[in-house]
């Protein structure tokens, strides 16, 4: 897996609390528990509207792209990222307050606004605002008079260029949640996709939580954290906690090394929910059932949605092909071999299919997270023993998204 040059990390640093920055837009090499991951290769478009020297320029701001629309998964530092926006040395230099909400907060503050008659004071104190936060804005999907109040204003805000900010979890060009007059005045300023860390990112936030922590960790064992979590900046302190955490519990000062991460994610991956929950995630994105994967249906699409389980089971969590037979009713070790191949030959052919499997591998890492174990355990059971017999598989042709992730 290559890794862009985190010299080129763009990041924004929290304020001391931990939310709601106040601190000033930088360049720095620090992630740490209190800065916000802003910009690497998977977020190329943050870079070039929070470097200021992009076609955007924040330096600019407030100017034409009001509102600013924050969109993408949960998880990936939106709110965090719009507080921070809002805190920041250049709309300190602005007069007025700054005004935040979430989606229902406003559509509260609207209901009791009209309800009192003071409507047209809200919307005047709005006006006067230095900078406006919205998160969560999605939220108003059920409140049709916060929507109507909010385009009636918008208007006015974007003539006097007070900035607007505001998060959903999809591109509003796109959504379904919002009336079309508001969708088409969020539309009008300026969408910006946020997505969770890159891997160089993901490994210098290691790095740094790996010193918060007191741990040492190998290098090749951060890079195998990298692959298996491709998960948020707070995740990955879930996953670096629960490391020291058996640390600790082991008395043990000895290096996490590639072996000690190898055999906690087997063991999270023992868990039966989170198997259950994977066995939900696979079915849900390939149109299947659960029951049907399991069982001994021969259709097209549930052999492959089962070929995806076991390429998952064997590639992320290092299953023996015995073990992943015994989970899906006793079929064999040459079966189980086969479906393996297959589904990595489909991957180096198919880019679509590609691209599907590699968003279960990030499901699969943000829902392992919840199934970490804090005690290791002696040894674990066949189920995921590495394979000592059969035919070995040393030529497995991709890895997913590698050249996505790079």
């Amino acid at each position: 897996m290559a890794f862009a040059d985190t010299d080129n990390l763009l990041l924004i640093p929290m304020s001391p609390s931990g939310n709601r920055g106040s601190g000033t837009l930088r360049r720095s090499r620090g992630i740490g528990s209190r800065s916000v991951f802003v910009a690497d290769s998977a977020n190329e478009s943050l870079r070039k509207l929070f470097d200021g020297n992009g076609p955007f320029g924040v330096r600019d701001w407030p100017g034409w792209f009001s509102p600013l629309v924050l969109f993408g998964p949960q998880g990936c530092g939106k709110t965090t990222l719009a507080w921070t926006i809002a805190g920041s040395s250049f709309m300190n230099g602005r007069s007025g307050l700054r005004l935040e909400w979430t989606g229902s907060d406003f559509a509260r503050a609207v209901a009791e606004a009209i309800d009192s008659g003071t409507a047209d004071q809200l919307a005047a104190q709005m006006e006067s605002a230095a900078v406006i936060v919205i998160d969560d804005i999605h939220h108003l999907e059920r409140y049709q008079a916060a929507q109507n109040f909010l385009v009636s204003v918008l208007d006015n805000l974007i003539a006097l260029q007070v900035p607007l900010i505001t998060t959903l979890p999809e591109n509003p060009n796109r959504t379904s949640m919002l009336g079309e007059a508001l969708t088409g005045r969020l539309c009008s300023g300026l969408t910006v996709p946020v997505q969770l860390p890159g891997p160089a990112a993901r490994l210098e936030i290691i790095g740094e939580l790996e010193k918060e922590f007191q741990l040492e960790i190998d290098p090749a064992a951060k890079l195998l954290i990298v692959k298996r979590f491709p998960v948020s900046a707070g995740m990955l302190r879930r996953v670096i906690s629960t490391l020291a955490v058996r640390q600790q519990t082991a008395g043990s000062n000895a290096v996490v090394d590639v072996e000690m991460v190898s055999g906690f994610v087997r063991q999270a991956s023992q868990n039966p929910e989170f198997q259950h929950r994977l066995i939900d995630a696979v079915a849900a994105q390939t149109g299947v059932t659960g029951k049907d994967i399991l069982g001994t249906s021969r259709q097209q699409s549930t052999v492959m949605a089962r070929g995806v389980l076991v390429y998952l089971l064997r590639k992320l969590f290092e299953w023996s092909f015995s073990g992943i037979g015994g989970l899906l009713n006793g079929k064999d070790h040459s079966t189980i071999l086969h479906a393996f191949r297959k589904t990595g030959n489909r991957i180096g052919e198919d880019s679509l299919f590609a691209a599907n499997v590699l968003e279960l591998e990030n499901r699969a890492g943000e829902l392992l997270v919840n199934y970490l174990p804090e005690r290791m355990e002696n040894g674990f059971s066949e189920t995921l023993d590495t394979v000592t017999s059969g035919k070995p598989v040393d030529t497995l042709l991709v890895s997913v998204g590698q050249g996505r992730r790079s």
